[in-house]
């Protein structure tokens, strides 16, 4: 489970920030790939700090590719992925995860 954590705004309010959700998954898919509950991950992240999540995988035999928004993503990451990603984009995003209920 990931914290949550409270944070005050110059303006005042309060918002509240997502912590230690990184670190979890990169564990849970380390956790998974011990296990054999996959041949092939996909990470949603640009993020440079899990770099070595695709070098640990590759070295189980697994596969992993990266999806990411442009100019958000990490060559170093690009890299190490056996795929050499997808660029996704507020239209992709609208497309299949923002839907009106009708």
């Amino acid at each position: 489970m990931c914290k949550r954590r409270k944070r005050d705004k110059e303006d005042g309010t309060e918002c509240h920030r997502i912590k230690e959700d990184d670190i979890r998954l990169a564990l849970q898919m380390q956790k998974d790939a011990y296990e054999n509950k996959f041949d092939k991950a996909i990470l949603f992240s640009g993020d440079g700090d899990f770099v070595p999540l695709p070098e640990f995988l590759k070295e189980k035999g697994k596969k992993i590719e990266v999806v990411y928004f442009e100019n958000s993503i990490s060559i170093s990451l690009l890299r190490a992925c056996e795929f050499k990603g997808f660029k996704i984009d507020k239209k992709i995003l609208n497309k299949f995860f923002f839907r009106e209920v009708h």
